[in-house]
């Protein structure tokens, strides 16, 4: 089974909940991983992957910048590219599409990512704290549906 990992940077624990719908809709298909990016071992995680799947909050109008640092530290550590590449947002506003723009050229400057999922999720939570909206989950569901023919591709 391809190895795919996903990883996150949770505050208040609605990325970490969205990882494991994830992972659970994966792990039947793929050897799966969920990791908060402080718990992650570079030598042992990141080499083998066949997938790395990215969860990010929007703060202040743009992805969190400790995940971006993270993912810039991957080319040091990889040997191999990672074939196949997917990301999705927490946010509590409005979405915006310049949101995204920061992932995609932190992304786009890496060397060994190879494919990135074109498309992504959004999940709009009710405030800071607060729980996932209502009628997220089928965006969810549909984004792993998506995803899994993606990553078998």
């Amino acid at each position: 089974m391809e190895k795919i990992l996903i990883i996150h940077n949770s505050r208040f624990g609605n990325s970490k909940g969205v990882t494991q719908t994830i992972f659970e809709g994966l792990k039947n298909d793929f050897e799966t991983k969920i990791d908060h990016i402080k718990d992650i071992d570079f030598e042992r995680d990141i080499n083998g992957l066949y997938g790395l799947i990215i969860a990010t909050r929007i703060i202040s109008l743009r992805p969190n910048l400790e995940i971006r640092k993270f993912i810039k530290k991957i080319d040091s550590y990889r040997k191999k590219t990672i074939p196949k590449t997917a990301v999705f947002y927490m946010h509590e506003m409005k979405w915006r599409e310049h949101f995204k723009k920061g992932m995609d050229k932190t992304l786009g400057k890496l060397n060994n990512i190879k494919s990135i999922y074109p498309n992504y999720l959004e999940v709009t939570v009710d405030g800071n704290r607060g729980s996932i909206m209502e009628g997220q989950e089928r965006k969810i569901n549909e984004y792993i549906n998506n995803l899994k023919i993606f990553l078998k591709s």
